[in-house]
């Protein structure tokens, strides 16, 4: 086995990004199930995060959403796909509003909404925004959502990873967190004419 070998147990994690972790590493280039490489540059990608939440999940801090894990509504759904690389993401179009639905529970008072994205063009801003719903027993769960907006740039880099967060403040650890998060495309600060592509949304204590 590789020396560089993420010291995370399979079944701590049984899929990032969409590749199965299976134990079997090839010189640091990972062996997803269809037995095709994935790119040395996306594997380091994919092990600094994964090692990096490893650590904030085992300390209750964190909270993982890739794209097989997000849900979406029967309106305006964001779409999952994959890069040329094969990699899972979820993508956002242009000029509308489109969405994933996220259920969590509250982990701090102050939680960041972080959304890790990217976009094949070098210019251009994309508006995100994270409506939500906190609930406790007996609360009503269809209540009307509040809201927050936060815009992220795209990198200089063609496909380069963006995070952007939105923060949530005044939560109740505990309590139940639901969650809708968008692109507003068709909002006039929202300026990147092409799909937005998010690889992971996270939950982390701020």
């Amino acid at each position: 086995m590789a020396s560089d070998t993420p010291s995370v147990a399979k079944a701590d994690y049984p899929s990032f990004l969409g590749y199965a972790y299976d134990d079997q590493w090839d010189q640091g280039t990972k062996v997803a199930p269809n037995e095709d490489y994935v790119d040395a540059w996306w594997l380091s990608q994919i092990q600094s995060e994964l090692l990096a939440h490893q650590q904030l999940l085992q300390a209750g801090a964190a909270q993982l959403f890739s794209p097989e894990l997000m849900g979406t509504p029967a309106a305006n759904p964001a779409v999952i796909s994959e890069l040329s690389n094969g990699v899972a993401i979820m993508t956002f179009v242009d000029a509308s509003t489109t969405s994933v639905l996220l259920n969590a529970q509250v982990l701090a008072a102050s939680t960041d909404v972080i959304i890790v994205w990217s976009a094949t063009p070098t210019s251009g801003d994309v508006v995100w925004q994270a409506e939500y719903l906190e609930t406790a027993d007996d609360a009503d769960m269809d209540a009307a959502l509040a809201s927050d907006t936060a815009t992220g740039t795209v990198s200089a880099v063609a496909d380069g990873q963006v995070k952007t967060t939105i923060s949530l403040t005044g939560l109740t650890v505990g309590n139940t967190l639901l969650l809708k998060i968008s692109r507003l495309g068709g909002d006039g600060s929202d300026t990147l004419a092409a799909t937005a592509n998010a690889a992971l949304i996270k939950l982390e204590k701020a």
